[in-house]
């Protein structure tokens, strides 16, 4: 991420005072993206325009070589959740 700041106030990235929150990471319209400790407590909401897991809704997401990892539940996104009733009906013999 070169020249990364924060996607809603463009803030330059710096490592936060350790009382501080840290910077959020997350995925939004397929790309990595960073929200400063500012814009987390003075913007309530600042997280509704991250992307959501297929599987849990979370949004910690992160991306790594175009692949999209839910850090909550393990989904690639994109895969076939194998415990999705429907899915397993599918696959029962």
């Amino acid at each position: 991420m070169q020249g990364a700041g924060c996607v809603l106030c463009g803030r330059p990235t710096y490592d936060p005072d350790k009382r501080e929150r840290p910077w959020a990471r997350g995925v939004s319209g397929g790309r990595q993206v960073l929200t400063c400790p500012q814009c987390q407590v003075t913007r309530p909401g600042w997280d509704a325009s991250l992307d959501r897991c297929e599987s849990c809704g979370s949004t910690r997401l992160s991306l790594t070589l175009d692949e999209v990892t839910c850090r909550a539940c393990g989904r690639i996104q994109g895969t076939v959740d194998v415990t999705d009733p429907v899915v397993q009906h599918l696959l029962e013999p």
